[in-house]
């Protein structure tokens, strides 16, 4: 992940072409290794003072005293400068590495998201979904583990519907609606856990709906 942070400016003492060694802190600013641990990645942008044409603009690589160069942009075009003479170095967000909104708030500089799980999304999730997976029942069930809604007839009969564990489910809700009959409708916990600190829990009227919740310890009612 790219570390930034702001007022960081240092001169560099190494030259040409290695890797930047550095000198003093510029007055009024940090220093590279006040703000990064060895490991971390950084933008960075260091120009010759003599000399402002000659500059580069890269991510960078802090081994905990040097930052390793990989150019991004340069005054030689994407080539890393022979610097000599004086040269400082700070911490920077390259345009070519930004990612911005225009003025409706609508990012339009990327047309795709890679994840680290290297799936790539290129349209925008909204949350919303048309349908959610139901079970009408009319007798003892186990959830499934795709149910999201189950309604219950108890017509014929009590009916027990069977919890899966908690552990593993967490942040899953259920919903459960007792829609006609007149024998209990009651849910059951699963091994030791439990619903709101009890093993059990019936729906007390016809026609009521129950959310559970699960924190992957136990499940709760909402």
């Amino acid at each position: 992940m790219i570390k930034l942070f702001d007022r960081v400016k240092q001169n560099i003492s190494s030259s040409g072409l290695s890797n930047f060694s550095f000198g003093s802190v510029i007055e009024g600013y940090r220093s590279f290794d006040s703000v990064l641990s060895s490991g971390d990645i950084t933008y960075y942008t260091a120009e010759n003072i003599a000399a402002p044409y000659q500059w580069e603009i890269g991510s960078g690589f802090f081994d905990g005293s040097q930052l390793v160069r990989y150019p991004v942009v340069s005054s030689s075009g994407v080539s890393a400068i022979n610097f000599s003479g004086s040269v400082f170095c700070f911490i920077t967000y390259p345009a070519t590495g930004s990612v911005h909104a225009d003025g409706n708030r609508h990012v339009d500089n990327i047309s795709s998201v890679e994840f680290n799980d290297s799936t790539t999304q290129v349209t925008a999730y909204t949350g919303c979904r048309t349908a959610l997976s139901y079970q009408n029942i009319s007798s003892h069930y186990s959830v499934g583990d795709n149910d999201e809604m189950i309604f219950a007839d108890s017509t014929s009969s009590g009916i027990n519907i069977l919890l899966p564990y908690a552990s593993g489910n967490g942040g899953r809700q259920l919903r459960i609606k007792w829609v006609g009959g007149d024998n209990q409708v009651c849910i059951l916990a699963t091994g030791s856990d439990t619903i709101d600190d009890s093993v059990s829990w019936c729906i007390n009227y016809r026609k009521e709906s129950l959310t559970l919740i699960s924190n992957n310890q136990n499940w709760h009612l909402i």
